[in-house]
């Protein structure tokens, strides 16, 4: 066995009325390697964890509105637990230009 990867995404939507809606994804991967395998030096276990949270407002049928956060961590063999490795706030305006 090179490796194997077990992955899960986990989605999650609300919609509130017609123009704004809720929605938290959950995404995680747990890879096992055999390090007996590989030429360079590779950890056994990694594990990684993303996570995202958005809220859109649609202002008119031409201007929507985003806001939201996300972040991601990490684990190996040097680390017990998952490790938050970042992080990020993030608004997001996007128009449709008519010509």
């Amino acid at each position: 066995m090179l490796f194997t990867a077990n992955l899960s995404d986990f989605r999650m939507s609300y919609q509130f009325d017609a123009k704004q809606f809720l929605r938290l994804a959950l995404i995680y991967s747990d890879v096992r390697r055999n390090p007996n395998n590989y030429l360079v030096n590779v950890d056994a276990r990694e594990r990684n964890m993303g996570t995202q949270l958005v809220y859109s407002y649609m202002i008119n049928p031409l201007s929507r509105l985003f806001i939201g956060y996300g972040d991601s961590a990490f684990a190996d063999e040097a680390t017990p637990g998952l490790f938050r490795t970042e992080q990020a706030v993030f608004m997001k305006f996007s128009y449709a230009w008519l010509y």
